[in-house]
Formats: C-alpha cells, sequence, structure tokens
C-alpha cells in the first residue's frame, strides 16, 4: 500500500481510536479539493511547529529573532504571516485572549487548509513540483508525489460512497 493509500486509513483509524467507528470520507463526488470541509476532529487538532536543526548559524539567529517577536508581538508576526495564505473570510483580530487565558486565533476568519497546502499550488504552475517525499527505512519504501498528482489522488481518494 503505498502513501496515499495509508493517509486514505487515516479517517477509520482516527474514528475507530475517538470511539466514532470507521469509514465516514471527507469529500463529495466531483469536490474539488478546496471546497471540501474538515471533520471536526481534524478542525480542532492541535498544529506543533516543525522541528529539525537550523542549517547554519544563520538560521539559528533568524529563528531566535522570529521567536523573540512571536512572543513579543504574536499578533503582527503571526498576522503578517497569516497574509500569506488564501482566506475566504478575512480575519477580524490575529490574536483574541479570553478570560480564562485563553487564545483565540485568526478571530472569525475562514481558510480551507486543503487549497493553501495543495490546490493553490497547482493554480500557480507548481503543479510538478515535489509535494511530499516519503522515504521508509522500515519498509525500504521511497516515493516523490507532486503537488499535480496529489490533488488528483485526493480527488479519488475522498469520495463518498
Amino acid at each position: 500500500m503505498g502513501f496515499l493509500g495509508r493517509l486514505a486509513e487515516l479517517p477509520k483509524l482516527v474514528g475507530a481510536a475517538a470511539g466514532r467507528g470507521g469509514g465516514g470520507a471527507w469529500r463529495r463526488p466531483g469536490q474539488p479539493c478546496a471546497t471540501s470541509p474538515l471533520p471536526g476532529w481534524a478542525a480542532a487538532a492541535r498544529c506543533l511547529p516543525p522541528g529539525g536543526r537550523a542549517a547554519s548559524s544563520w538560521a539559528l539567529g533568524e529563528y531566535e529573532k522570529v521567536f523573540r517577536s512571536s512572543v513579543a508581538e504574536p499578533e503582527r508576526l503571526w498576522g503578517a504571516a497569516a497574509e500569506q495564505i488564501q482566506w475566504y473570510k478575512p480575519w477580524a483580530r490575529a490574536l483574541d485572549w479570553g478570560r480564562s487565558g485563553s487564545a483565540s486565533w485568526f478571530v472569525g476568519g475562514e481558510l480551507n487548509i486543503c487549497y493553501n497546502a495543495v490546490d493553490r499550488h497547482v493554480e500557480n504552475g507548481r503543479g510538478d513540483q515535489i509535494a511530499i517525499i516519503y522515504d521508509s527505512p522500515v519498509t525500504n519504501t521511497k516515493e516523490k508525489i507532486t503537488y499535480k498528482e496529489l490533488l488528483e489522488q485526493f480527488n479519488n481518494f475522498f469520495v463518498v460512497g
């Protein structure tokens, strides 16, 4: 089973793990990736920053600069970063602190992460660039998938039966 085959099993696995049973595709026939609603569990999932080593001391210094800015002026930094992606409905505030200390990001804004992660790259002429590199030393499997291939496979995979 290839990478996208394993990816297709994820909703069933997550649904079963959450006690909701398996199944339930994310898409409707003929529905492009950008218009697919995310299931509730995915919309509520926490986003964690990517890990990894800095390629150079310059990169580490740049990281520290951005980190300091994210602490000192989170609304400005993340607001500017969020303007680099497509929003269907703009947010009213980049960050809103609740009374209990909880944070709400991009209040009132609506976007589709699938569009931002896949569709727009194809639309902007980058469909032939590599979107995913899957390299498993456990199974000795290596796959490279372009944005165009990924969009086509999404359109084929996430169809309600």
